[in-house]
């Protein structure tokens, strides 16, 4: 009884001390009387680990269900490459079983995702080698190549001035921070065109498509959206992007706009590694890829040989209830559109948070600047801010980031300039640290206290 006692009072002391600073603050803080619902939506997901979720929502199982209801009416629409296999290992699993069934060796591998891609270079269909592989104890599972699709809607020149950054207080924002050099964003899209005298702060990554090390954008989409996340400061041409950061360019979709899962993942994986802060991704399919969830997992999550990535997507352009893939992962924040009304646009799936999405005028390759629209122009808006957040408040964690920017949402809409105010995200965090000690303070009484007998 005394030992029980003791608990209670002891996680009633964390309680207090969680809930101390929030009733402090409730007094001054700008809110819009919502934030609690927020900090669960945010947080609801992190009381199980990913790999809890991954098993839970993204089984092969599900995956061989899935029938979107964007293609209920398109049975011949392909969605995947027919020549192509994705297969991830078992731990210890190794490629010998399958070259017995299949005849087959893998043509590429991602060893920090323990996954192969194997060439159906011997008549065999996709399905067919699946089939044969799944049974085997040294495969985990296997998938198609996905087919992944940008997310614009290309409009004809209709405005020559940046009204977005107005409306989510970029200038505001730029008052206390503009960006810095160290800060590394990654554009994984069409490439980017480097050589836009707007686009001057660019490292070029490697060419998932063409396989070489030339990521020049050959469709257009990728500069735009790089424009919008950092064109050039202060440099008297052009427009400003969000935020003034380096850009990283990956080049995974092709000179149609089309991007592959092996390529999208390599790309994730390379600018990981290679010290993206942000990772920004205007790219969707409705078929979930398991390879892209892991990918995505693996880029947030804190490494011996990585620091963690923020991993941003668009959440597509059909008018859905949900997100399309991968801003639909759990590791990921999804971005729809608004317009300059901040009423969302008829185009945009459902999405975490919101940004500027209808005629945005941004960079385009051959020193051009035109307005697109579609959630893949509100991307990089948050990608963006996102990585004002991460230099303000030094921080790479996806949570931290995640919080802050729904906390500092103005009609879900994102702000950069309460999203980098010390002042405002005090009361974040104190929300945050609120909500993990209320949990072991449940957690507390759940053990130790029997309801049922009243102790």
């Amino acid at each position: 009884m005394k030992k029980k006692i003791i608990n209670i009072l002891v996680a009633g002391i964390f309680l207090l001390l969680a809930l101390s600073p929030v009733i402090s603050s409730v007094s001054t803080k700008n809110s819009t009387g919502e934030d609690e619902d927020c900090l669960k939506n945010v947080m609801e997901p992190f009381f199980k680990t990913y790999s809890d979720y991954y098993q839970d929502v993204y089984t092969q199982l599900e995956f061989k269900k899935y029938s979107p209801e964007i293609y209920e009416n398109k049975p011949n629409v392909v969605f995947y490459d027919p020549e192509y296999v994705i297969v991830k290992l078992t731990e210890f699993g190794q490629t010998v079983k399958i070259f017995a069934e299949t005849g087959l060796w893998p043509v590429d591998n991602i060893p920090e995702l323990n996954s192969l891609l194997y060439f159906l270079n011997n008549g065999m269909t996709v399905d067919e080698f699946i089939a044969l592989v799944e049974p085997l104890t040294d495969v985990e599972w296997a998938e198609c190549n996905t087919l992944w699709d940008t997310n614009w809607i290309p409009n004809d020149p209709l405005f020559n001035q940046q009204w977005a950054l107005d409306m989510i207080d970029c200038p505001q924002a730029w008052d206390k921070i503009k960006g810095s050099d160290s800060i590394n964003l990654a554009i994984i899209d069409s490439g980017i065109d480097y050589n836009h005298p707007d686009l001057k702060n660019v490292i070029k990554g490697p060419d998932y498509v063409n396989h070489d090390d030339d990521p020049m954008d050959d469709y257009g989409h990728g500069t735009h959206c790089a424009g919008i996340a950092g064109a050039t400061m202060n440099n008297g041409i052009g427009i400003a992007g969000v935020a003034d950061v380096t850009l990283m360019a990956v080049k995974v979709m092709d000179s149609e706009g089309w991007g592959k899962t092996w390529g999208i993942a390599k790309g994730m994986i390379w600018a990981t590694l290679n010290d993206a802060w942000v990772i920004s991704m205007s790219l969707g399919s409705y078929f979930p890829s398991l390879l892209l969830d892991l990918a995505c997992v693996y880029s947030v999550a804190e490494g011996p040989l990585k620091n963690p990535t923020v991993v941003v997507a668009a959440a597509g352009n059909e008018g859905l209830s949900n997100p399309c893939f991968p801003a639909r992962f759990r590791s990921v924040i999804s971005v729809g559109a608004v317009g300059q009304n901040y009423q969302q646009t008829s185009f945009t799936n459902k999405a975490f948070i919101y940004a500027p999405g209808e005629d945005i005028l941004s960079t385009f390759p051959g020193n051009q600047y035109v307005p697109y629209s579609g959630t893949s122009m509100a991307c990089p808006h948050v990608a963006g801010v996102a990585a004002l957040i991460c230099l303000q408040h030094n921080t790479r964690s996806f949570i931290k980031v995640k919080v802050i920017l729904d906390l500092t949402a103005k009609n879900d809409v994102v702000n950069a300039a309460l999203a980098v105010s010390k002042t405002r995200n005090a009361h974040c965090f104190n929300l945050l640290r609120a909500g993990f000690l209320f949990k072991l303070f449940s957690i507390l009484i759940e053990k130790y206290v029997n309801l049922d007998n009243r102790m």
